[in-house]
């Protein structure tokens, strides 16, 4: 409890910081609406660097915020997605996550195409944004960067073994209404459904530059998945931090947020301004 406070109170303080302005762009069609923050550096630093950041489950926190900041100041452009229309779905349909990785990929895919055409494009994703990204680096060339903070896969298989809160009263309701006598067959039908898998996917990730940081304690997205990842991507850039997934996730901001902004805007970008 003590630690819960004492975060808390550093975090209210953090917020006290300036950070660059942003200015919140609305976009996209009656279909899908994407809101996003875009902080944009000065007109002498500015690189042909766009860094677009997927935000935890909950939305953008004091960390995406603190990121944003760090990458402006090395001249990146920063769009820090916000929500989309149809991100807050519910249902026992085993077919929702299909639906919602669907509708996160056309988000980020309109959020790219307002990218101007000279700009490299990194990607960073925290939890379920880690995830989120995890996907987008096999779906969308464009993207030369990507970086996953306590993201994971196969996804069908994290989402049957996670005790995040939403994902465990999910799967006992489906349990219940769907009759599954164990996890095995629960997996099976999520897999017939699911096909936003990066381990089934085309791997177009790997003409690309990958980071991860992983959490060792992880039970919201559970560690062995985020080692499946790391197997499948085999990043250049990975850190490993012996926590759970809030105070991992904030010790990876903590610990390695200079390292994560160094990644994200290579030395090549600044060579070429």
């Amino acid at each position: 409890m003590k630690k819960i406070i004492c975060l808390i109170s550093f975090l209210n303080c953090a917020s006290c910081i300036t950070t660059p302005s942003a200015s919140i762009v609305s976009d996209g069609s009656q279909d899908l609406k994407v809101w996003y923050q875009v902080y944009r550096p000065s007109e002498e630093k500015a690189l042909n660097r766009t860094v677009i950041i997927f935000p935890p489950t909950g939305g953008v926190t004091y960390l995406e915020r603190s990121y944003a900041s760090a990458l402006v100041k090395k001249g990146a452009t920063v769009k820090v997605l916000q929500k989309w229309s149809g991100m807050d779905e519910s249902s026992v349909e085993l077919e929702l996550h299909q639906r919602l990785h669907e509708k996160a990929m056309q988000a980020v895919e309109q959020v790219i195409s307002s990218c101007p055409e000279t700009h490299k494009i990194s990607l960073m994703g925290t939890s379920v944004g880690g995830i989120f990204a995890a996907v987008a680096a096999s779906k969308f060339q464009r993207i030369d960067r990507v970086l996953s903070v306590a993201g994971g896969s196969p996804i069908p298989e994290l989402i049957v073994h996670s005790d995040y809160k939403t994902i465990k009263e999910l799967r006992e309701k489906r349990f219940e209404k769907f009759g599954f006598e164990n996890k095995a067959e629960y997996l099976r039908e999520l897999n017939s459904r699911f096909k936003l898998n990066p381990h089934t996917m085309p791997h177009r990730f790997m003409d690309k530059k990958l980071g991860q940081v992983i959490l060792l304690r992880d039970k919201s997205v559970p560690t062995l998945s985020q080692k499946k990842l790391q197997q499948l991507w085999e990043p250049t850039f990975l850190r490993t931090i012996d926590a759970g997934h809030f105070f991992g996730i904030v010790k990876a901001w903590w610990f390695f947020s200079d390292e994560i902004v160094s990644f994200l805007v290579s030395q090549k970008d600044a060579n070429q301004h």
